[in-house]
């Protein structure tokens, strides 16, 4: 299961009020709201968003998949 929660540079921009309407601005705001979320849960609050936009959320430093989550 992956797990994932915002970096500290998603939570400086999850305060951002000039956001364009994009899937990964969706899923930032998601995240601000939630701690942590898994994968499923995300795509499914955030339905433009894919598993493409996670990993590129990812490789920019804005979130972060959590290791060690056992559930």
């Amino acid at each position: 299961m992956e797990v994932y929660s915002l970096t500290s540079l998603g939570r400086a921009l999850a305060h951002s009020v000039r956001s364009p309407h994009k899937p990964e601005w969706g899923v930032i705001y998601f995240m601000a709201k939630n701690d942590h979320s898994t994968k499923e849960k995300i795509l499914s609050y955030v339905p433009t968003a894919t598993t493409y936009t996670l990993v590129h959320l990812k490789n920019k430093g804005i979130i972060r998949e959590e290791t060690g989550c056992e559930v």
